[in-house]
């Protein structure tokens, strides 16, 4: 059963207020009585949804991770790196506010990072056997150099507005991708 229309709209004024106050300080610097105060409600209502901030976090880093492995699901072909990047971004567009804030240094998580290993772990087979020449290290090596330059690349792509289309930005990582070691599908 869904959340009624006054939980809902709690839950989504505290999320407005973090979005709103990442944007100004770091994480670690935000109060309770910041955030209840730029959403409007009291303490126990914020204590109705969430133990502290960091629980508020780690929930929405949570439902992020867990949209992007149901995207995964639904998208049906994991050996294709480009869709899957592209379905990804699509979803970030779709709430440009929240990527903004916590793509933001702000917002002290490594939650971009694992949800860009989220969708590769998904390919991660098909690209293996691209990697078959090479030893143990520089596999993990390049999947890293993969990870932080995609993410550079879209932190980039979410701090100048989201002015491409997702799949430009999926298209530009899945190349370099492929450049670092594996190959695409013949």
């Amino acid at each position: 059963m869904g959340l009624d229309a006054r939980v809902r709209y709690t839950i989504m004024v505290i999320k407005e207020s973090f979005i709103t106050l990442i944007g100004e300080k770091p994480f670690h610097s935000i109060t309770l009585k910041e955030v209840c105060a730029l959403a409007g409600i009291n303490r126990s209502t914020f204590y109705k949804h969430y133990r502290d901030i960091y629980d508020w976090r780690d929930k929405l880093e949570e439902a992020l991770l867990k949209g992007a492995e149901d995207m995964i699901s639904a998208a049906g072909d994991a050996d294709d790196i480009t869709g899957l990047l592209t379905a990804q971004f699509e979803n970030m567009k779709k709430d440009q506010n929240l990527y903004h804030a916590i793509t933001s240094p702000n917002f002290e998580s490594n939650i971009m990072e694992r949800l860009l290993s989220t969708v590769l772990e998904k390919t991660d087979e098909e690209t293996r056997k691209y990697y078959s020449g090479k030893a143990d290290y520089e596999r993990r090596w390049d999947y890293h150099y993969m990870i932080k330059g995609c993410i550079g690349a879209m932190e980039c792509w979410v701090a100048e507005g989201m002015q491409e289309e997702p799949e430009a930005i999926a298209s530009f990582c899945a190349r370099k991708i492929y450049s670092s070691g594996a190959r695409p599908r013949t």
